[in-house]
């Protein structure tokens, strides 16, 4: 999909789920409290851009249809809790090497194409649950196993409904060899 319009566009790449992760997220959340994270919008998110005018859409595409990564296996195996924010979320005790690798690279070539994004010091991998949520303390659940294959580039949009999320383009990872 191509765009261009100067529409401005919020944005960001993620990891994106498949629906037996989604569902298993989704039994999760019945055990914490606040407002409950739709299960279509699941993710982990590599990089957000934020306000981005519609005209990048054809270079924000080739970033990612160019994207070296190979396929993982991600545990999803903690609840975390970002006490400002008040955000619950899944995490990994241990995240396989090809995670950060996957967003390092990602945000170096966002950086060679001369793309504005949201840099952290530190790469968090999570997948929010529930927000304005009470802290769920040490929430003890089977690990959620998640195959990884595929990063989106992502548009959020704010309807009357609440927020959801749009696959504006995907990638498949490379198969582990």
């Amino acid at each position: 999909m191509t765009d261009a319009t100067p529409k401005q566009r919020r944005l960001f790449y993620a990891l994106w789920p498949d629906d037996v992760t989604r569902s298993a997220l989704a039994r999760l959340q019945f055990e914490l409290h606040g407002n409950k994270t739709r299960y279509r919008n699941f993710h982990i998110t590599l990089a957000f851009l934020g306000d981005q005018p519609g005209t990048m859409l054809p270079d924000l595409q080739d970033i990612l249809a160019h994207l070296e990564g190979v396929e993982m296996r991600l545990q999803l195996d903690k609840i975390g809790y970002f006490s400002r924010q008040r955000i619950a979320w899944a995490g990994m005790s241990n995240e396989p090497p090809g995670l950060s690798q996957l967003q390092t690279h990602l945000t170096a070539q966002l950086s060679e194409h001369h793309v504005q994004f949201e840099s952290r010091a530190v790469f968090r991998p999570h997948i929010t649950l529930v927000r304005d949520a009470d802290d769920p303390g040490k929430l003890e659940f089977p690990p959620i196993v998640w195959h990884a294959k595929q990063v989106t580039l992502m548009q959020s949009l704010m309807q009357e409904d609440g927020l959801q999320y749009e696959v504006l383009a995907s990638h498949w990872l490379r198969r582990a060899r």
